[in-house]
């Protein structure tokens, strides 16, 4: 909607051989506006990040509103400054430009941002764009933790054509850092300092797990948000001080990072690898060395050295996770193919007129086992096996989510009992439940699980007969097309709502159980790891875990629906 939005300048990389690359464009929410009296000073607040002092603020003198004329305004001022507070990471993605600047020798040079806020004054009856006359803009110098900084502090503004920011004035050294700036169209205002310090990160991103070095993706947007030094460093509170984007080649790609001359280790980079929207999968770092990971000691100091390294030095590595979920079926059944259904009373799909997806949102790798609870032919037997890696969410750090199908329950293939599907969801590591969604609880009192919760570890249900929603964590969507209706029911899963899509995890809304693992060790591998590096012993481990539950299975048969089902499904 019409100035609902911060006015956002993006500096977008391209694949300068061409071809399609993917941007995931964010921008800020402008703040809502406020009331001032232009005949009064008036202060506003710059960072209002909970549990943290505010970076600065702007200081408007009396008078200081002005119309496009320049006459002097002195009704009522509708404010909006809108301030992106580097201290908290997920503002990153909405920042604009890329923090550059070309200095007098005509180089391009980085900036390290202390905060950017972009203003916008209005008349408050005709909602006319106002200018102001002198402003002042101070900085708490207590927020500035780098001595080297204080003097190095300038004001700069975006210039929209050219994506470049440009020097506005200089600070003076008091309790605050004090500068002015006439604000005579609307731009975005930057409190950064010129930062020479830098190194440059190799990247590559690579088709699979093997990481065959002819076998690099070309096109993966990378992206690094520099952070600052990790505590016992003179430095800011964790924050992010700027970011870059480029994107891969034949050999990789090259970021500038932040480094220090005296410790390879102060600095640390938030790295992410995307393509086609596809987030890739990063291998593990740790400082010693490794074939499938990761720090590079010393450093590349010089762009050139960066992009001509061959692939055999050290680098940071993503690759593209081939495999991101495992579907067993007791009961074969291909989803392209319709006339693959067998009834049978273990089908996962009962009724080959009506698919029912059904999935529960759970806040963290995890595994689902659904298995028959009360219709007599299926008590205590399995329907099948689902395996989902967790998404990691965007905006959230050092979380994610997994929608993780389980089987409906509902009428059998035979349409004369209801069965209760039990449900058992096994996070894969260590984990313990931590949260239960409080209506999922409620409705786990009246509807207790065959097997009680007792263990952290795991989580128990009976699926419910009817769909429950987002409220509940339970996304459930029916549709005469199986392959329709799980891709509906995972967006919406994504999405956190009963009637929306996303293909982005959010992994706060709409969830069903939250569990808290502990990282993994960087050498265990995963199953999806495992039936891609040795497929024999995964599927031997899988049949292991399911002997325990061998059951008689039902014979196979044709079915007349009461609904009046025409085409018949023999049985295979």
């Amino acid at each position: 909607p019409l100035q609902k939005f911060v006015d956002t300048v993006k500096v977008l990389p391209f694949d300068p051989r061409g071809g399609a690359v993917y941007q995931d464009i964010k921008v800020m929410r402008k703040k809502e506006p406020v009331d001032l009296d232009p005949t009064q000073a008036n202060t506003i607040l710059l960072g209002e990040l909970k549990g943290q002092e505010p970076v600065g603020e702007m200081v408007i003198p009396a008078g200081s509103f002005l119309r496009p004329n320049g006459e002097v305004y002195n009704s009522t001022v509708k404010a909006s400054v809108t301030f992106l507070d580097p201290r908290d990471v997920t503002t990153a993605a909405a920042a604009s430009s890329d923090l550059n600047f070309v200095n007098a020798e005509g180089d391009l040079v980085p900036l390290r941002t202390y905060g950017m806020f972009s203003v916008d004054f209005r008349a408050g009856e005709s909602n006319e764009v106002l200018r102001t006359g002198r402003l002042e803009v101070r900085v708490d110098a207590e927020q500035i933790r780098m001595p080297e900084h204080l003097p190095k502090m300038k004001l700069w503004s975006l210039n929209p054509e050219t994506g470049l920011w440009e020097e506005e004035g200089n600070f003076r050294e008091r309790a605050f850092l004090i500068g002015n700036l006439e604000i005579r169209e609307r731009r975005l205002f930057n409190l950064d300092v010129p930062e020479s310090r830098r190194c440059f990160v190799k990247v590559r991103a690579y088709i699979n797990e093997k990481f065959i070095p002819n076998e690099q993706l070309e096109g993966v947007v990378i992206t690094l948000i520099n952070l600052e030094p990790k505590p016992g460093y003179s430095s800011n509170p964790r924050a992010w001080g700027r970011f870059d984007s480029v994107i891969t080649g034949p050999n990789g790609a090259c970021l500038p990072a932040f480094c220090d001359s005296q410790r390879a280790d102060a600095y640390t980079a938030y790295v992410t690898a995307t393509m086609g929207g596809e987030e890739l999968e990063a291998v593990a770092s740790r400082p010693q060395l490794n074939p499938n990971a990761v720090g590079r000691s010393p450093p590349n100091r010089s762009l050139r050295e960066c992009e001509e390294a061959p692939v055999a030095a050290n680098h940071f590595r993503f690759y593209r996770v081939e495999v991101d979920k495992y579907e067993y079926n007791v009961v074969p059944f291909k989803e392209s193919d319709l006339a693959s259904w067998t009834g049978d009373y273990l089908s996962w799909w009962p009724n080959p007129q009506e698919f029912r997806a059904c999935y529960i949102k759970v806040k963290i790798h995890v595994r689902s086992r659904s298995v028959g609870a009360s219709h007599p032919r299926t008590r205590g037997q399995l329907y099948g096996l689902r395996d989902t890696r967790s998404v990691r969410d965007m905006e959230i750090d050092n979380s994610s989510a997994a929608c993780v199908e389980f089987k409906c329950s509902g009428m059998l293939f035979d349409q004369s009992l209801i069965d209760r599907t039990s449900v058992s969801v096994v996070p894969q590591g260590s984990c313990r439940r931590t949260a239960v969604n409080s209506l999922l609880r409620e409705y786990l009192g009246r509807h207790p699980p065959v097997v009680e919760n007792n263990d952290t570890s795991v989580f128990n249900m009976l699926a419910p007969v009817d769909p429950l929603g987002h409220n509940y964590g339970i996304y459930t969507v029916t549709d005469q097309n199986p392959r329709l209706a799980k891709e509906i029911a995972i967006g919406r899963c994504f999405d956190g709502t009963s009637d929306g899509f996303s293909r982005e995890m959010k992994s706060d809304v709409g969830t069903a159980l939250t569990f808290s693992c502990q990282e993994k060790p960087a050498t265990r591998q995963s199953l999806f790891q495992r039936l891609l590096s040795s497929p024999a012993d995964a599927l031997t481990e899988i049949r292991r875990e399911m002997r325990g539950n061998e059951q008689l299975r039902a014979p196979a048969q044709v079915v007349a629906y009461p609904a009046g089902l025409r085409t018949g499904f023999s049985s295979q």
